[in-house]
């Protein structure tokens, strides 16, 4: 074999084992469980979380991840779901498709009239917008959602589906609509008898029937109600398929306020 021959065989085997372009090769951002505690009408939600989360494609910054919902009736809310950060720790940029959805209870069946135990079973549906870079055309997510409240426990687990806007993958000419169905749980535990601190927990994954790869991951961590209107939270976060984020650290606020 002569010396050219083997200059470039050996060129293609490092383009074959190093990472494609960023595009290609995304850990694409987790499927985070949600719940059916909806805010009265009239009253807007707003979550957000920033740190710093890593994958195989490297490390990102949230900053924030953010969750902004509106009560519009006593079984209706809108929500308003993406994340925006540093890509890599250096590209400000959206890191994910804008979910714009409503959540519906249409189940709310307390145990007696009086009691705080109750089941609830809902759905959420909405489009999914293309503000993830070189993602094209709109996507959709559908969730069924059902939980069981106590006094202290809240918990929810849900199914659905998610056919988001089209993207490059490696090793395809054309761009590909990722499609694949999500399964999780989230869990709310309060430990005093007023509120103040609790634990959250979720666990989420998503099986894709296109080329991404699957994901499953699990969070955990405590919050504190330090008012009416704030509460503070620490997650920390694993993944457990490498399709998805492997290791991260989020610090949360939350706060609600009444819009009309």
């Amino acid at each position: 074999m002569n010396r050219r021959r083997a200059a470039a065989l050996a060129a293609f085997a490092i383009v074959l084992a190093c990472p494609g372009h960023a595009n290609a090769q995304r850990t694409r951002r987790r499927f985070e469980p949600t719940d059916l505690r909806l805010q009265p009408a009239g009253v807007a939600e707003l979550d957000l979380q920033a740190g710093v989360v890593t994958g195989e494609d490297g490390q990102r910054a949230f900053v924030p991840d953010f969750e902004a919902s509106l009560g519009i009736t006593p079984h209706v809310e809108l929500e308003v779901d993406g994340a925006f950060g540093l890509d890599r720790l250096v590209t400000p940029e959206l890191l994910d498709n804008t979910l714009v959805a409503l959540r519906l209870a249409v189940i709310d069946e307390p145990d007696a009239p009086e009691s705080s135990s109750k089941w609830s079973g809902g759905v959420q549906a909405g489009p999914r917008l293309p503000t993830l870079p070189s993602t094209h055309g709109m996507g959709f997510e559908a969730l069924a959602i059902a939980g069981r409240s106590t006094e202290r426990i809240h918990v929810f687990v849900q199914a659905g589906t998610l056919v988001d806007p089209a993207e490059p993958v490696r090793g395809r000419r054309s761009l590909v609509r990722p499609f694949g169905i999500e399964a999780g749980l989230d869990l709310d535990l309060d430990l005093d008898d007023r509120d103040v601190w609790s634990v959250t927990g979720e666990l989420g994954g998503i099986h894709y029937l296109s080329p991404q790869r699957d994901q499953l991951h699990a969070a955990f961590g405590p919050s504190a109600q330090v008012s009416s209107s704030l509460e503070l939270s620490l997650v920390g976060l694993v993944g457990i398929l490498p399709g998805g984020d492997r290791l991260g650290l989020l610090l949360g606020a939350n706060s609600r306020f009444r819009m009309f």
